[in-house]
């Protein structure tokens, strides 16, 4: 987890965002946020899709708690994701007026008799998955305005395969709008990571894999590089290539404060590493010495990249690195 500041004084400090890769690590999140409060005698509130429902009470069940007896006595409430969204959605937008009288009120009764509440809640996720990520900004808004006036915790989720094809800019917004950040559990992994998000083109390929702006997703972007390159063969370039990931990926959480989208690529017998993110400009080489912590970066891609660069784009860079590939394999293709 990592904790941002808040944006213009709106982010409620109690509003956390998870990313997830599947089902498993979703309902293992919920379970394990939805638990904690149970057992602190909390009124805990989650507004989830009917799957995860399920699946969460079983997992509660397998925790010791009792969700049927919770949900009895008024200290689990679960709401189904789609059909409350419905109800505060005017042509498709969500209002303020009707989020306030439908989620609001909800919220409000639980903390009637002085209780502590927390929300778990996948509506922002519903609207992304379908592309309105306008809706999706604004309701992650509407959530922090109700925080304004009363106090409670609040969890959302979002899928780490509904990031490939957002602009880099949505998602840096939708970690601000949240006091701190929680990654998908892969960015925790050890050794090689099987990569996704992969297509060929022309007898080109290329990977792709979205980050969000946490320390973690550094190591984990080396290990995806490092998993195609194993994939392509590439071993004689994997470790040059990951420290030159590593040192790219740095600069766009340190000086871009940005998630950011690594790609490899091998066309032609090169293989490319890039970083793109929502800074504009490459950083100024400057030149270290023997006693600085750090200031080597460019130093280091230059060192070890046949060649390196960057291109600039309307909303930000593509910083970038080529290596000699080796005989185009297969496995490539």
């Amino acid at each position: 987890m990592v904790s941002r500041g808040l944006e213009t004084g709106t982010t409620s400090p109690h509003h956390a965002v998870g990313f997830y890769e599947d089902d498993d690590e979703v309902v293992g999140r919920i379970s394990a946020y939805a638990a904690e409060g149970l057992r602190r005698r909390e009124r805990v509130l989650t507004v989830v899709t009917p799957e995860h429902r399920n699946a969460v009470d079983d997992a509660l069940s397998d925790l010791g708690l009792d969700p049927a007896r919770a949900r009895h006595d008024g200290s689990y409430v679960t709401l189904e994701a789609a059909h409350t969204l419905s109800t505060f959605l005017v042509d498709g937008s969500p209002d303020l007026d009707g989020f306030a009288h439908s989620v609001g009120r909800m919220i409000s009764a639980a903390r009637e008799d002085g209780s502590t509440v927390r929300v778990f809640g996948e509506m922002v996720s519903l609207l992304w998955d379908r592309g309105d990520v306008v809706s999706a900004l604004q309701l992650e808004s509407m959530w922090n305005e109700l925080a304004q006036v009363q106090q409670f915790f609040l969890m959302c989720a979002y899928r780490q395969a509904g990031l490939g094809q957002a602009q880099l800019r949505d998602i840096g917004r939708v970690c601000d709008l949240h006091a701190a950040v929680h990654p998908p559990e892969s960015y925790g992994a050890s050794g090689v990571v099987r990569p996704r998000g992969g297509h060929a083109e022309a007898g080109a390929a290329t990977w792709s894999e979205v980050f969000v702006p946490v320390p973690a997703a550094v190591p984990a972007a080396r290990r995806f590089v490092a998993g195609v390159l194993v994939q392509w063969h590439e071993d004689e370039i994997v470790r040059d290539a990951t420290l030159v990931t590593s040192e790219l990926a740095t600069n766009a959480l340190i000086h871009g404060a940005s998630p950011f989208r690594a790609s490899v690529s091998r066309d032609a017998g090169v293989v490319r590493i890039s970083v793109e993110d929502v800074a504009r400009g490459w950083p100024e080489r400057r030149g270290a010495t023997i006693d600085d912590v750090g200031g080597r970066g460019l130093d280091i891609v230059n060192a070890l990249a046949q060649r390196a660069g960057y291109d600039a784009l309307p909303g930000g860079k593509i910083a970038w690195a080529e290596f000699p590939a080796g005989p185009a394999t297969a496995a490539a293709r």
